[in-house]
């Protein structure tokens, strides 16, 4: 076949597949048995004519908002109906192939899904869209075929929010294609692993399902390839950011999600042990215990896996601070931090943490007088040991007398 041709021998073998597979799957259901039988018989139907030529008399397609509630396109369905009452749907085909022929396959797929936004026109444009799909899989159209007729563009920017995306996704369903891994290796043709991260962040923002269902198909793709944890760090560029910086990237979150389908080690841990290659341990504490956005960013992030965990540990965010500071240094830099907080939501934040490193030394059976000993031991002259074991003092006594 020749390099100008518009289809290429491998487009023609995608189609021969899909007529010797996907037709005789479909074969069996009604609705499509039904339409397929309408579309043979509109060849030859009077009926279809003049309901094209009724479409254009009452001037259906002139209406410039939703034209599924504008009056010439009632005047047409009743009309219609009547011409079509001993069987109704084929008068719904021969609506559909009159709305066909007026406009262009992204046009009417968008006419569509703006119907459905409203209730009074929801039923209808739904049939009309089911009736789109199968005509494109009657004319043995790929999904690739189907992007270009719906002009969606891999490049674009703004894919996501374009609503001829989600019938683009329906018409790959019905093909029986992995449609996310599909669109995902659309998009790598576009933008490398970085990009498409950071646009797919960007478009979770609108809650979109088919966002979160190409993330799943980048990870899969990164565990094909043998990305590591590390390898993901990279890629999405979170080994340039430092402190606060890192815990407020959006990115983060991607990575923690791969880590942990990664299933080999703690995100959470792991990033901690990050942070560390660029601070000192007071350098941390500060980071983590005076920057309200890092610090609740940080306690929601370790409780969201402690929840996926098998058995969920009740003081997770504080063992896993004690497991990096040690548990007397921690309780100096809690009670350092609560005292030198510059704002009440911080030195709330803060005064959380100190109360749940308190209740898990009352389930260690750790007294005021142990911690004495034991805060003293670790820093003998450091100017909070006394501030700490009052704290811990008042705290016992409270929650014995509310006991």
């Amino acid at each position: 076949m020749a390099e100008g041709d518009d289809i290429s021998e491998e487009r023609v073998n995608d189609r021969r597949l899909l007529g010797t597979s996907l037709l005789k799957n479909l074969a069996n259901s009604e609705k499509f048995k039904k339409f397929t039988t309408a579309v043979k018989e509109r060849l030859t139907s009077d009926n279809q004519r003049a309901t094209n030529k009724l479409f254009a008399s009452l001037k259906v397609g002139e209406a410039k908002e939703n034209i599924f509630e504008s009056s010439a396109f009632k005047e047409w369905i009743k009309r219609v109906t009547k011409n079509y009452k001993r069987d109704p749907q084929k008068g719904e085909v021969a609506m559909f192939f009159s709305l066909a022929a007026h406009y262009d396959d992204a046009a009417l797929a968008k006419l569509l899904f703006q119907a459905q936004q409203s209730p009074k026109t929801r039923t209808m444009a739904k049939k009309f869209e089911v009736m789109q799909l199968y005509n494109w899989i009657t004319q043995e159209r790929t999904s690739d075929d189907v992007f270009n007729l719906l002009k969606l563009k891999a490049d674009d920017k703004n894919l996501f929010k374009n609503p001829l995306l989600k019938t683009w996704i329906s018409y790959a369903i019905e093909l029986k294609d992995d449609a996310y891994d599909a669109l995902y290796l659309k998009l790598t043709k576009h933008y490398d692993d970085y990009a498409l991260a950071r646009m797919l962040i960007s478009a979770k923002d609108d809650a979109n399902p088919i966002v979160r269902k190409v993330e799943q198909a980048q990870f899969k793709s990164w565990l094909a390839d043998g990305k590591t944890a590390d390898g993901a760090f990279n890629i999405l560029k979170l080994n340039a950011e430092k402190g606060d910086g890192l815990l407020e990237n959006p990115a983060l979150s991607t990575w923690i999600t791969y880590v942990t389908q990664l299933g080999k080690d703690d995100p959470y841990h792991m990033l901690l042990l990050k942070l560390t290659r660029h601070y000192s341990d007071d350098e941390l504490a500060n980071v983590l215990l005076t920057a309200k956005a890092a610090l609740t960013t940080w306690i929601s992030y370790v409780n969201k896996l402690n929840k996926h965990k098998e058995t969920p540990e009740k003081f997770a965010v504080i063992s896993e601070l004690e497991e990096h500071f040690q548990r007397m240094d921690l309780a100096r830099m809690l009670y350092d931090a609560k005292r030198e907080a510059k704002t009440r939501d911080v030195k709330q934040l803060v005064s959380d943490l100190q109360d749940e490193q308190f209740e898990k030394w009352m389930a260690e059976d750790l007294n005021p007088i142990i911690i004495d000993v034991l805060v003293e031991s670790t820093d003998r002259n450091h100017p909070s040991n006394l501030g700490v074991t009052l704290d811990y003092h008042n705290f016992v006594s409270a929650r014995t007398k509310s006991e």
